[in-house]
């Protein structure tokens, strides 16, 4: 299985067609036998939704999928329902309906969640008078 699309490369241009998706499992939903995971990527994020009517192996695999889970999906790029759309996603307006779902590494549930936005570098010369360049300490005085 080779990538075709980044999560958040995907857009409407491609509804219709069969995408395949690599990435880490952010989130994973079950909502009354449809699994709907967040699948992320170094471009975004994208909605899988695995039902069992389209694809029963495909169903079988989501539900095994737990968080940080790395996950190759293949599916078809269909838009969502007008009162589906999640406008703080690029990819809100779509979603991915999995025909293929291989797990290609389990991971443990970290601790805590994962950021999912940017942390600003750290600046040197903190107040703690403690130097991050290496050799000694300074002394505030």
């Amino acid at each position: 299985m080779k990538r075709t699309h980044y999560c958040g490369s995907v857009d409407v241009s491609q509804v219709g067609q069969t995408v395949t998706l690599m990435g880490w499992a952010a989130t994973r939903r079950d909502l009354g036998g449809v699994v709907f995971i967040d699948l992320r990527d170094r471009e975004g994020i994208c909605q899988v939704v695995a039902r069992p009517e389209v694809s029963k192996t495909a169903h079988d695999v989501a539900d095994r999928v737990r968080g940080e889970y790395v996950l190759a999906v293949t599916g078809r790029v269909d838009a969502r329902s007008t009162d589906n759309v999640n406008p703080k996603i690029r990819t809100g307006d779509l979603e991915i309906t999995a025909t293929e779902i291989v797990i290609l590494s389990e991971a443990k549930t970290p601790p805590s969640p994962l950021r999912t936005t940017s942390i600003p570098p750290r600046r040197s010369g903190s107040s703690t008078g403690i130097s991050t360049c290496g050799g000694r300490p300074s002394r505030k005085r």
